[in-house]
């Protein structure tokens, strides 16, 4: 499974570049999936460990339940969004505007759905009318909200859909599960994994799994790659103040088997390619 550092989130202009290739591959109908800080407790996967896809596809709910998750394709998804765009297609409840609505930060309450959030977000609407939405904030949770950003600009709605970054089990809790929930995930494209120091390495489907959306994103991009150490990936704040710190030294030696691997895979290619080349 190819492996690659492209970029860093740690400077706004860094973080800018990576929020625009997310936002690039999933404009695409691409699907891509975050691994980034401290994994949130309670019910919901807020931005931390989430999938994220395009809520303008009619076609993407069928594809996350069928190719991404494989559950029962009723399973409706849910929108993470900026205020503005929350405001625009959901009736939020009145008695839920305390704090510029920050009851509506961790995906557990209903909204209705304004007449023309349908036609155009029809992925995050359910039958019923309603969406489970998430409005995530810049103090909260920078990237994600770059994200959103970028995406409004190239969908014309500050709007994703967010659901769990999982495969018919447990949410990914370390690195070496994030991998290996890629690895099972025929429908997802890429995943993101951001370290402490913010630089983010992207792991995705080779061979005829790859579906070209993170390359090409990678082509009409700009981030910067930079070589990652093994002791990088540890916790940072999440936008849930009780979740838990998921690494420890358990996580640390997984990470540190999963990057010595790549690292010994890599050595042994150009080994090869030096082999085989003329003299």
């Amino acid at each position: 499974m190819p492996r690659k550092r492209i970029g860093n989130v740690s400077t706004p202009e860094g973080r800018d570049a990576i929020a625009d290739l997310m936002a690039f591959m999933v404009a695409q109908s691409g699907v891509i999936a975050i691994y980034q800080g401290a994994a949130e407790t309670g019910p919901r996967a807020l931005g931390h460990r989430s999938i994220l896809a395009n809520p303008c596809d009619p076609d993407a709910r069928q594809h996350l339940n069928e190719r991404v998750k494989y559950r029962e394709a009723i399973r409706p998804l849910a929108p993470m969004a900026t205020l503005q765009a929350a405001q625009e297609y959901f009736e939020l409840l009145p008695g839920a505007s305390d704090g510029d609505y920050n009851a509506y930060n961790y995906m557990v309450l209903t909204a209705r759905s304004k007449p023309h959030a349908r036609d155009k977000i029809p992925a995050v609407i359910h039958a019923d009318g309603t969406g489970r939405i998430q409005i995530v904030r810049a103090e909260d949770d920078p990237l994600t909200y770059a994200y959103l950003k970028a995406l409004g600009r190239r969908i014309g709605v500050e709007m994703s859909v967010n659901t769990s970054f999982n495969v018919a089990g447990p949410i990914a809790q370390t690195p070496q599960q994030a991998i290996e929930t890629l690895r099972r995930s025929k429908g997802l494209d890429v995943a993101l994994l951001v370290a402490s120091d913010g630089t983010v390495q992207a792991a995705w489907h080779g061979g005829e799994r790859d579906s070209g959306r993170f390359t090409d994103g990678l082509r009409s991009g700009k981030p910067a790659p930079r070589r990652l150490s093994l002791n990088e990936f540890q916790t940072r704040p999440s936008i849930n103040s009780s979740a838990l710190p998921i690494t420890s030294a358990r996580d640390d030696l997984a990470l540190r088997h999963l990057l010595t691997k790549h690292e010994v895979s890599e050595q042994d290619r150009r080994h090869r390619d030096q082999q085989a080349s003329p003299a």
